[in-house]
């Protein structure tokens, strides 16, 4: 268009006016324009036949969250007049970034979501400095790709002691049950498991012995709803799969899984596969009482995602199945931090604005809706581990709407 401009002014000003000005000025912007694509055609064609035989055998196992720098370059064109090489990744969805070194750049990627992925979608943009051409191009490279959810460095022990319900022990205690039985007092037992509250009232040494009872079955269940939003809850999952937090003897499934892991390497592959599974959420869960039993879900553990959607619906007609309603850990990534400066000056000079991540003004609602129907719901915060409380969440949405109303 620019090029059409240039001629225009050359022949309708320039030479039927005999402005030898305007003459001129046509005839060097419609050159400028020529020369810089001439030369982005030709860097084009350079940075097509580079990346060509380029691969990525390196990447085969990735998180979410976590950096990682790749061996796919790609040429600067420092030496090149006029132009530039952009790149960005169409598939997966990652964050990407670009290291000089020395005459090429080296992508250095962050992974956003989850999946399984055959393939590298990489989008090639050559544009000249002053922004008049832009010459785009996309290739495919083979690849086996497995992006696991995020390997949080935090400890989830005390997150899962809060969860509440008596089918939650203490991660690191035996096997033989918790010491909650008293028997009379015998020579040889430790003087630290002796009732000195129960002496002191009825005069007899009692100490606390663990709990006859130790049940052969499977003392949790845990299962995860792939959804939108959902990538706090994988990563939530895998923490607790990780850490051991729910027994040894743990049973895990995940939307899109046939058969129940029988370890931590398939449950993690099931984690991830899910995320394939995010349009039809929550179906697995017709078939878990079926497959695994209802004797056997009194414990029944639901990691959801941060958005409702049409699986709040099927879990809940799934709890009313159960021997006892299920817990619902629902995990968020949003950051709880309030934007406003410290410093007294700052405070006075600029005036804060708090930026609510919108994830968090559907989940009062949402932990609302859950509750209603028996359930008890955790909110996990994956950055930190820590639980956030529905009154907290309450406030978060109640400032949000005041701010918006204002």
């Amino acid at each position: 268009m620019l090029v059409a401009a240039g001629w225009a002014l050359h022949v309708l000003v320039g030479q039927d006016q005999a402005d030898y000005v305007a003459n001129a000025g046509g005839l060097l912007v419609a050159a400028v324009v020529a020369l810089c694509a001439a030369v982005s055609a030709m860097a084009a064609t350079v940075v097509f036949f580079d990346v060509a035989d380029r691969t990525c055998d390196d990447m085969l196992d990735l998180e979410t969250g976590a950096t990682r720098r790749t061996r796919f370059s790609l040429p600067t064109l420092r030496w090149w007049p006029f132009v530039q090489a952009e790149m960005e990744w169409v598939s997966p969805d990652v964050v990407l970034e670009m290291d000089a070194d020395g005459a090429r750049f080296i992508e250095r990627i962050t992974p956003r979501q989850r999946g399984r992925y055959r393939e590298i979608r990489r989008r090639f943009t050559i544009r000249d400095m002053f922004g008049l051409t832009a010459i785009r191009f996309t290739r495919r490279f083979p690849a086996a790709l497995v992006i696991s959810p995020a390997k949080g460095r935090y400890s989830m022990s005390m997150t899962l002691r809060q969860t509440g319900g008596d089918g939650y022990s203490h991660p690191d205690g035996t096997s033989d049950g918790e010491r909650i039985e008293m028997r009379r007092y015998a020579a040889g037992d430790p003087s630290r498991f002796i009732l000195w509250k129960a002496y002191a009232r009825t005069r007899k040494v009692l100490v606390r012995t663990p709990e006859r009872a130790v049940s052969p079955q499977p003392s949790s269940v845990a299962f995860l709803i792939a959804g939108p939003e959902d990538e706090a809850a994988a990563a939530t999952a895998r923490k607790f799969i990780d850490e051991g937090l729910l027994g040894d003897d743990v049973i895990f499934t995940a939307d899109g899984s046939q058969n129940v892991a029988e370890s931590v390497a398939e449950a993690l592959d099931q984690i991830v596969d899910s995320a394939e599974h995010r349009d039809d959420g929550g179906m697995g869960l017709t078939g878990l009482v079926r497959q695994v039993g209802r004797g056997r879900l009194n414990n029944c553990i639901v990691f959801a995602p941060a958005q409702e959607g049409p699986w709040v619906a099927l879990l809940a007609s799934f709890s009313r199945q159960l021997p006892a309603p299920a817990t619902v850990i629902i995990g968020v990534d949003a950051s709880l931090d309030d934007a406003a400066p410290r410093g007294r000056l700052a405070r006075l000079m600029w005036r804060p604005k708090r930026r609510i991540d919108p994830t968090l003004l559907g989940l009062p609602d949402l932990v609302s809706r859950l509750n209603r129907e028996g359930m008890q719901v955790r909110v996990v915060h994956r950055v930190t581990g820590q639980l956030i409380a529905l009154p907290h969440l309450q406030a978060l949405a109640a400032l949000e709407g005041g701010r918006v109303a204002a």
